[in-house]
């Protein structure tokens, strides 16, 4: 069950007054954080096409238990029903790429300029779970591409809780807790009627030093007119392909 929820998922002043925070008695099922989380979701299940910039941070626990952390910018297009391409770029330079473009997977890594491909015909759900289960590669933020995604947040997370109004780069954001035995899951959403998600705050509170990951989006566009060949990689002189060993299980 963890490995399910591992792969699916992501103070101001007290001028007036300290901040209240809801007490673990009470995150339990909440109507209004529910309603907010799924305008979201919604809006995410039904773009035809989207794309976005995400920041990354993510803590890397080390065998003393000291937490380290790393992070990478993220930049992602999809196209419904079988189409996305991701770009990342960590934050110590180094350059993963990976396509999907309706009849092949491709991963290029392009410092070395390599490539592997792999044939694959189906949805987008289907692409990023050959990608993360059978190829066992990283695909930071999938779920946000699943058709179904208020169905498995609602699945996988029992508790809901409105934390309040907080400022997310200037935008009034609605922010809400989702929980379960295993992981905390924290969204700032807009709070007027867009519905974008602006923060996502992942904290894996059975693990060991408890890591976080983080991601904070910028330039949402929904419905835009990408191209059908943005999906597909054409590799420039000097790459090379190679043979990609599947994991095995």
């Amino acid at each position: 069950m963890k490995q399910l929820l591992i792969a699916t998922v992501f103070a101001t002043g007290a001028a007036l007054g300290p901040p209240v925070f809801a007490q673990e008695g009470t995150i339990d099922p909440n109507a209004e954080a529910r309603e907010i989380w799924r305008a979201a979701a919604a809006k995410l299940e039904g773009a035809k096409s989207l794309s976005t910039t995400a920041s990354l941070t993510y803590d890397v626990v080390q065998p003393s238990g000291r937490k380290l952390q790393f992070g990478a910018k993220y930049e992602i297009k999809a196209k419904r029903p079988n189409k996305f391409v991701a770009d990342i770029t960590g934050d110590d330079g180094r350059r993963r790429a990976l396509y999907y473009d309706g009849e092949e997977i491709t991963l290029v890594n392009l410092d070395e300029k390599l490539y592997a491909t792999f044939d694959h015909e189906g949805s987008i759900e289907s692409a990023t779970d050959k990608v993360l289960y059978t190829l066992n590669a990283r695909m930071p933020l999938a779920a946000l591409l699943r058709s179904n995604l208020r169905s498995i947040l609602a699945g996988i997370f029992p508790g809901n809780a409105y934390i309040g109004s907080h400022s997310i780069g200037g935008v009034a954001s609605d922010h809400v807790l989702l929980s379960n035995e295993y992981i905390d899951l924290q969204l700032w959403i807009d709070a007027g009627d867009q519905a974008e998600l602006h923060k996502a705050l992942i904290t894996y509170t059975d693990w060991e030093a408890a890591p976080q990951f983080e991601a904070s989006f910028e330039d949402w566009r929904f419905d835009a007119r990408i191209r059908d060949s943005e999906f597909t990689f054409n590799p420039d002189e000097g790459f090379e392909k190679i043979e990609f060993l599947e994991a095995q299980h």
